[in-house]
């Protein structure tokens, strides 16, 4: 019998139980003295943006995933270097009224262009990453690529999309991919 499945959708939920785990979600602040030595805005090799989600605190469920990457990124040569911030937002569900997630989601947008517009122009040689998760994860594709329009019971307000030519858009390394595999 054959099967086939997404492994986007097998990863990710493996990245969600890894990082439920073990997340720095609460208390907050973060207790994580590892997570909490990786939180700066110092020029980096690698500086990963990080969007929290809903109702999450900083950085949610995203902090063994952020100690992977940096720990994967800066293994093989000691002369890199690697850290995060959290884009700053309100991160509200819709538990907090009909428009609540709209208007975070712009603000989650607004703020993290803001950012890495400040990052990038401080530390031009740096190579900026995106993570979100959730609610936040919707924000990393908007800082990306523009957002807006309707979501769930609200709409959402436009955001431009960075532009790959400038700083910070060309200091992205950008990977999309979604992959089938089939299973006998």
């Amino acid at each position: 019998m054959r099967h086939s499945f997404n492994l986007s959708a097998l990863v990710l939920f493996f990245f969600h139980v890894v990082t439920t785990v073990a997340q720095c979600e609460a208390p907050v602040p973060c207790q994580d003295d590892e997570l909490n030595r990786l939180n700066t805005t110092d020029c980096q090799t690698y500086h990963a943006f990080v969007a929290r989600g809903s109702d999450s605190g900083y950085p949610g469920h995203l902090g063994n995933l952020i100690k992977l990457v940096c720990n994967n990124l800066t293994a093989s040569d000691s002369d890199n270097t690697c850290g995060y911030e959290n884009v700053v937002y309100p991160a509200n569900s819709t538990a907090w009224g009909k428009n609540a997630w709209c208007d975070s989601a712009t603000i989650g947008a607004k703020a993290g262009q803001a950012q890495m517009e400040d990052y990038a122009e401080r530390c031009p040689d740096a190579k900026l990453i995106v993570l979100g998760f959730s609610q936040g994860a919707s924000v990393g594709l908007d800082i990306l690529g523009g957002g807006g329009g309707d979501v769930f019971e609200c709409v959402q307000e436009d955001t431009p999309a960075m532009d790959r030519q400038t700083v910070p858009g060309k200091n992205g390394e950008y990977s999309f991919c979604s992959v089938e595999v089939e299973v006998e």
